[in-house]
């Protein structure tokens, strides 16, 4: 750890699934990663010297309602995550949260405080199993809520991310 050196050959295995896989296939990994405390995205690259693999470096960014502000404030749209509670990705931080939901998908984070509703949980799973993307039309057409599924760094289905559009003026 550049930012550690000290602290090395720590058992990385229950909370940092996509680092151990890198380290164990030897190539690189990006995407969504559910850890022990929170869900970030995750670019991770091995390393090798003098041929052989040493390691393993990473970038990233913790998914959160102020990412999701911000990249709202950037392109005007409104967003939200949802995760599948009955998803086994989602690490230790999420069982309690899983206790908590009320259907079938828990909200992670959104780019607003209004968005608390969003998609019907039978949409939300129809999209994560199809992988097809759907439009929900909320609030008698004057929302439109463009739903697509969420996967992880490993290509499995963890939930949904919906993009909010206000239709009123359409």
């Amino acid at each position: 750890r550049l930012n550690d050196l000290e602290k090395h050959s720590d058992d990385l295995s229950a909370f940092r699934p996509a680092v151990v896989n890198v380290n164990f296939v030897k190539k690189n990994a990006s995407g969504i990663e559910v850890g022990r405390y929170s869900a970030a995205v995750h670019g991770i690259v091995p390393i090798f010297g003098e041929g052989q693999h040493i390691g393993s470096i990473e970038f990233g960014a913790g998914l959160s309602s102020e990412l999701l502000a911000n990249i709202g404030k950037e392109f005007n749209i409104q967003s939200a995550i949802y995760f599948d509670t009955k998803s086994s990705e989602l690490g230790a931080y999420f069982e309690a949260q899983k206790e908590k939901a009320k259907g079938a998908f828990v909200l992670f984070a959104s780019s607003s405080k209004k968005i608390r509703r969003g998609a019907p949980d039978n949409l939300r799973k129809r999209v994560v199993k199809s992988g097809k993307t759907e439009v929900y039309y909320d609030n008698p057409g004057k929302n439109a809520i463009t739903v697509s599924r969420l996967l992880d760094y490993n290509n499995k289905a963890i939930g949904t991310i919906e993009i909010h559009l206000d239709r009123t003026k359409v």
